[in-house]
C-alpha cells in the first residue's frame, strides 16, 4: 500500500503562522505483489499535505522533512512520495508568505524486479521543496531541497531505471513566485536499466519544475541549482511560462528580451557558502526588480520592503543603501597648479582632480568645478553613481588671454634694430608686433640694447 501522507501535517482549510514543522517523514510504499504506482507510491507531504484549500502559511520553517521512498514488488518499482517539505492538492491553491523551505527531501523510486516480465523502476519523488497547484509563493527562501533518485532494475527480465525527480525547489502548475529566492537545491539520478532495460533519466530543475502553463517568478533569484551535475538555465528553471526580473544562473533564453528584465550576474549574497543569503552591498539585484509586482509589505526578515525607492530581487531587501563611487579628473595641469578643483552639487568639500569620493547613494548628481582667476571653468556635469562602481567624469578648463602690441620711436632707432620681449621670454618682436595669446596677468616688457642708443626703461604692463 502507499505510504501516508502529511507526516508533520495534514490538514484543510488552515492557517499556520510562525510555526517549525521540522525533521518528519511520511512512510514508505508497501509491498505489492505485482506492484503499482497508484498502489505502493511513498507518502506524499513529509512536512505538510493540504488536501484542500484555502490553506495560508506565513513566516513559517518547513526544514528538514521527507518523504518516503517508494514500495517493491515482484516487477515494477512505486515512485517515492512527492512534497518533501510540502504537498498540496489542486483543491488546496496555497498562499505561502515569508516562509523558509530548507533541506527537505523526496522519496527515491523503488527497484523494478522484473522476476516474471519486463519491468519499469520507480522514479523518485517531485518537487523537494514544495509541490503544488495554483500556488501563490512570495518572500519566501527554498534552499537545498533534493528530489529522489529513481529506482534501478534488479530481476531477469530487462528493467528500465526510474528517472530521477523534478524540481529540487519546487514542482508547480500554474505557480507564481514572487521574491524568492531558490538556491542549492537539486534533483536525483535516474537509476540504472539492467538486463538490456534503459536508465532512467535525470531529474529536471534543481530550482522550479513548470508542470503547466501559467507559472510565473517575478522578482525571483534563481541560482546554484542543480540537476544532472548541471547549473545551466534548464537547471535553474525548466519550462516555466514567464520570468521577469530576476537573476538566474547561467541565463540564456530567458535575458534574451531586454524588455524582461531578466539578469545572469552573480547576485553576490553575504556568504552564500555559510548559508547567509542576504544581499551584499555591491549586488546588482539590489533596486532591480519591479515596484509593480513587489511582495507585501515586508521581506522574509520582516524588513520594509522598498527601503530605497525601488524593490530588490529576492526574499531579502536589502538594508544599506546602494553606493558608487565618483572620480573626476580635470585638465590642464596649469588650472590644476592655479588651483582648480571640484565637488557635487549641494555639498561642501571641493576635491583635487582624480579624487575619487566613495559611499555616494546611487542616483543622479551634478558636477561643479571652482571658479578659478584667469580661467573659464567647465559647465556643471550630469553624473550618474551606479551601484559599487566608479563613475568617471572630466572637465577641462580654458585659461583667459590677451595679445600685447609696443611700438618704438624714434624711427632710427628701430631703423638701428631697436626690438622689444616680455622679460622671461626668448623672441625679440619689432616694433607695432602684437603678441597673441598671452595668459592673463602681469608682466613686463624690456627693449633691446643697441648701440649708440640708450634703451627705455622696462615697462609693467597687464
Amino acid at each position: 500500500g502507499k505510504g501516508g501522507d502529511g507526516a508533520g501535517i495534514h490538514c484543510a482549510t488552515a492557517t499556520i503562522s510562525n510555526c517549525q514543522i521540522l525533521n518528519n517523514r511520511t512512510g514508505n510504499g508497501g509491498w505489492g505483489e505485482y506492484g503499482h504506482s497508484s498502489f505502493a507510491r511513498g507518502g506524499h507531504g513529509g512536512g505538510v499535505y493540504c488536501a484542500v484549500g484555502p490553506a495560508m502559511f506565513l513566516e513559517t520553517a518547513i526544514c528538514g522533512n521527507s518523504a518516503g521512498a517508494g514500495g517493491e514488488s515482484h516487477c515494477n518499482g512505486a515512485p517515492g512520495g512527492s512534497g518533501g517539505g510540502l504537498f498540496s492538492t489542486a483543491q488546496a491553491y496555497p498562499h505561502i508568505l515569508n516562509c523558509v523551505i530548507a533541506n527537505n527531501t523526496t522519496g527515491d523510486g523503488s527497484v523494478a524486479r522484473g522476476w516474471y516480465h519486463e519491468a519499469f523502476a520507480g522514479d523518485g519523488g517531485d518537487g523537494a521543496g514544495v509541490y503544488c497547484y495554483a500556488a501563490h509563493i512570495s518572500n519566501c527562501l527554498l534552499a537545498a531541497n533534493v528530489t529522489g533518485n529513481g529506482g534501478g532494475g534488479g530481476g531477469g527480465y530487462p528493467c528500465d531505471g526510474g528517472r530521477g525527480g523534478n524540481g529540487g525547489a519546487a514542482l508547480g502548475y500554474s505557480v507564481t513566485f514572487t521574491n524568492c529566492t531558490i538556491i542549492g537545491n537539486g534533483c536525483g539520478f535516474g537509476g540504472s536499466g539492467d538486463a538490456g532495460g534503459i536508465d532512467g533519466e535525470n531529474g529536471q530543475a534543481g530550482g522550479v519544475y513548470c508542470s503547466s502553463s501559467g507559472t510565473r517568478i517575478v522578482n525571483g533569484i534563481v541560482w546554484n541549482n542543480t540537476a544532472g551535475g548541471m547549473q545551466d538555465q534548464d537547471a535553474q528553471i525548466f519550462g516555466t511560462e514567464a520570468v521577469a526580473y530576476s537573476c538566474i544562473q547561467s541565463c540564456t533564453s530567458y535575458c534574451d528580451d531586454p524588455t524582461d528584465h531578466n539578469i545572469g550576474d552573480d547576485p553576490l549574497f553575504v556568504n552564500a557558502s555559510g548559508g547567509d543569503y542576504h544581499l551584499s552591498v555591491c549586488s546588482p539585484c539590489i533596486n532591480a526588480g519591479s515596484y509593480v509586482a513587489a511582495a507585501g509589505a515586508t521581506d522574509i526578515d520582516g524588513d520594509p520592503r522598498i527601503l530605497f525607492d525601488v524593490v530588490d530581487m529576492g526574499a531579502d531587501e536589502a538594508t544599506a543603501p546602494p553606493v558608487g563611487s565618483l572620480q573626476v579628473v580635470i585638465s590642464p595641469q596649469a588650472a590644476i597648479d592655479a588651483g582648480a578643483q571640484w565637488r557635487r552639487v549641494g555639498t561642501s568639500i571641493w576635491y583635487d582632480s582624480g579624487y575619487a569620493e566613495n559611499d555616494i547613494i546611487v542616483g543622479g548628481y551634478t558636477v561643479e568645478f571652482k571658479d578659478i582667476a584667469g580661467w573659464t571653468m567647465p559647465v556643471n556635469q550630469a553624473v550618474t553613481i551606479k551601484n559599487c562602481q566608479t563613475t568617471s567624469a572630466g572637465g577641462s578648463y580654458i585659461q583667459h588671454t590677451g595679445s600685447l602690441r609696443v611700438t618704438i620711436s624714434p624711427q632710427a632707432a628701430i631703423d638701428a634694430g631697436a626690438q622689444w620681449r616680455r622679460v622671461g621670454t626668448s623672441t625679440w618682436h619689432d616694433s607695432g608686433y602684437t603678441e597673441s595669446n598671452i595668459m592673463v596677468g602681469g608682466y613686463t616688457v624690456e627693449f633691446r640694447d643697441i648701440a649708440g642708443w640708450t634703451r627705455p626703461s622696462n615697462l609693467p604692463v597687464t
